[in-house]
């Protein structure tokens, strides 16, 4: 997604990642994560997400609950973002998620919201921002 793929890459690229690490075989015995995140791209709608797949701590409920919240929001941060929110559960860290692989995969926050945020919470990501372009090489447009 980094890379300038749009989101059904990123997402496509996160099963692949998935399905290379079960052949390195399971952590615990329990549901594949890839297996989640395949249902979860499926389902693709919030509701039927925390059911379907759970809003838990495990990375087999807040991952791949996360991808499909991106599928469901079509790649729109802000919107990947609210569902996460109003999903229960671990919303900060599905939130997280979500509107990282959604925001790096080329979209945008709305300004006034993230004007809100920041205010509301007395951030200053300025700082952080640059630090991350300058690691990754590239100048933000």
């Amino acid at each position: 997604a980094i890379a300038g793929a749009d989101w059904r890459a990123a997402l496509a690229e996160g099963l692949s990642a998935a399905e290379a690490a079960a052949a390195r075989g399971a952590w615990v015995a329990g549901a594949e994560i890839a297996a989640r995140i395949r249902l979860a791209l499926e389902i693709a709608e919030p509701g039927r997400l925390a059911a379907a797949i759970g809003t838990g701590v495990l990375a087999t409920e807040s991952v791949a609950t996360a991808l499909g919240l991106v599928a469901a929001a079509r790649g729109d941060p802000w919107q990947a973002a609210l569902m996460a929110a109003n999903i229960g559960g671990d919303t900060d860290t599905i939130g997280a998620i979500a509107g990282s692989v959604a925001a790096a995969s080329g979209g945008a926050l709305p300004p006034r919201a993230v004007e809100t945020v920041t205010r509301v919470n007395g951030l200053r990501p300025g700082p952080l921002v640059e630090g991350l372009l300058a690691m990754r090489g590239t100048a933000c447009a």
